[in-house]
């Protein structure tokens, strides 16, 4: 004859199936559609990485401002240099060119490479600190080479900076970005 007893005697302390805590958090091997031979996974919070990119967003935010300012600055001393050459072409004596005129020609060209070289590196980190992929910021470096969208491009990269750095808590500035107030 079998005893009650003898059923749960077969059973150690440690082998005896318990009820599951009711505030115990349901384990992922509950669920029916869970794989078992899955590693196990928890869901983590995205979040920005505040310092590098908010960081290079502001570098880059500087980099475009200083490059529109050093373009104007070209212009106006390329103006400058066709004033000279314009009033040396009308003047009764035909010639060469002065060196005045020449030297700035030159400083004109050159401020204009570097306000593209700015230009461009501004905004690729601009473009990282914004979360722009990296082949829209390629395609967008030959739309730079035209004289005025270049600028327009600048400015609207910068207007989005601005108000993704001001959000963040940076003070901008007419010259660029500084951490907090």
């Amino acid at each position: 004859m079998v005893s009650p007893f003898s059923i749960t005697a077969q059973f150690s302390p440690w082998e005896f199936p318990m009820p599951a805590n009711p505030f115990d958090p349901p384990s992922p091997l509950d669920e029916p559609s869970s794989n078992p031979y899955r590693a196990p996974s928890t869901e983590i919070e995205s979040f920005d990485l505040p310092g590098p990119l908010l960081d290079r967003l502001a570098s880059g935010q500087k980099l475009v401002i200083y490059s529109i300012l050093v373009y104007f600055l070209s212009f106006v001393v390329y103006g400058v240099a066709a004033i000279i050459i314009q009033g040396r072409l009308t003047s009764s004596e035909q010639t060469n060119l002065p060196v005045t005129a020449m030297a700035l020609i030159l400083g004109s060209a050159i401020g204009f490479l570097t306000s593209f070289g700015m230009g461009v590196v501004g905004f690729f980190r601009m473009g990282r600190g914004l979360g722009i992929r990296l082949f829209f910021r390629i395609l967008l470096i030959p739309l730079m080479l035209v004289p005025l969208l270049g600028i327009v491009i600048l400015l609207m990269m910068n207007s989005r900076a601005t108000k993704k750095l001001r959000a963040a808590g940076y003070h901008v500035g007419f010259l660029g970005a500084s951490k907090g107030v």
